[in-house]
């Protein structure tokens, strides 16, 4: 097996530390390794994998297949190097990263310069959401993607020429479809530690207040003790069901499909108090004429709301903040 690196590139130091098995060769540019590997001459090319794509595009190399997994073991940290006792020029090189970091740049040249690779080419980026998530994101009367964050998604795409499409359907389904690869973003999901291990998250574009619902003239909830003698109702994949499930309330839960069913739930007696985000709630009963609902004015969770990927797809990521 032949595996072309540039010589003293970090990845030929690490492939000769133990004996592989195989059989190292260097070229002089990882374009001549990727020429020579398209022409048969080895096996396999070893080289940061956003340069391959580069590459592989530029050169139009289409017999050869960039591979998603990386080398177990094997990682490239790149800083800015000085000589040794200059911790002046240090000190304005780290205080500059700091600044650039913060205040969005970094992502925007990372969006510029490598998303572009790691971007379907073949087809339009799928956005998936909630199909009935008013006034955040839903299908309108004529089946058309409207709401807050698809007007921000929108918005988002004109200004970093992103070719997307939509996808709203109901919530559950869509978490499983981001999971599966179906759809390749989301564009409205609460950040959780739990999400975290499987998911990468954009910052967030805004923090939702979830409160309880119950009918007039019941006494809406004010902490999450208040739920323990109550029959819930909740949107299946929300967010606060981990914290239901943290606590021990989720063994009370019925899941529904969406905030209207969830209003609707405690409405025809279905369940005795409802979680809903509030802003949602209160559009709903207002487009509804809902009124025979209360909502809670405490806030029993509080979500940040972000763009969500699978994880590792950080430059896909970066092209949506």
């Amino acid at each position: 097996l032949g595996e072309p690196v540039q010589p003293a590139d970090d990845s030929e130091e690490f492939l000769r530390r133990e004996d592989r098995g195989i059989e190292l060769r260097t070229t002089e540019t990882f374009e001549d390794a990727l020429t020579e590997l398209a022409a048969g001459e080895h096996d396999a090319v070893v080289t940061q994998r956003l340069v391959a794509l580069r590459l592989v595009q530029e050169l139009g190399l289409d017999n050869l297949q960039v591979l998603d997994y990386p080398v177990e073991g094997f990682q490239q940290d790149f800083c800015f190097g000085v000589r040794e006792g200059d911790d002046e020029t240090l000190a304005l090189l780290n205080e500059g990263l700091a600044v650039v970091m913060a205040d969005g740049t970094y992502r925007r040249l990372h969006a510029k310069w490598f998303a572009a690779l790691q971007l379907p080419t073949d087809r339009p980026i799928l956005v998936g959401g909630d199909r009935n998530y008013p006034p955040f994101e839903f299908l309108d009367e004529n089946g058309r993607p409207s709401g807050f964050i698809v007007d921000l998604t929108r918005a988002i795409a004109r200004e970093m020429n992103l070719d997307i499409r939509f996808r709203l359907g109901p919530w559950a389904d869509i978490m499983e479809e981001l999971a599966s690869g179906e759809v390749d973003a989301v564009q409205g999901m609460f950040y959780t530690p739990e999400r975290d291990r499987t998911l990468d998250f954009s910052p967030h574009h805004m923090v939702s207040h979830y409160v309880g619902v119950v009918r007039r003239g019941d006494e809406p909830p004010a902490t999450l003790d208040d739920l323990s003698d109550l029959r819930l109702a909740v949107q299946a994949g929300d967010a606060v069901l981990e914290v239901l499930s943290d606590t021990g309330l989720d063994t009370r839960v019925t899941l529904v499909g969406s905030q209207e069913e969830v209003l609707r739930a405690v409405l025809e007696e279905e369940a005795d108090c409802g979680l809903v985000v509030r802003v949602a709630a209160l559009y709903q009963m207002e487009q509804g004429g809902w009124e025979g609902l209360q909502l809670g004015s405490r806030t029993l969770y509080q979500g940040e709301y972000s763009y969500a990927v699978p994880e590792g797809q950080n430059a896909l990521l970066s092209g949506f903040t």
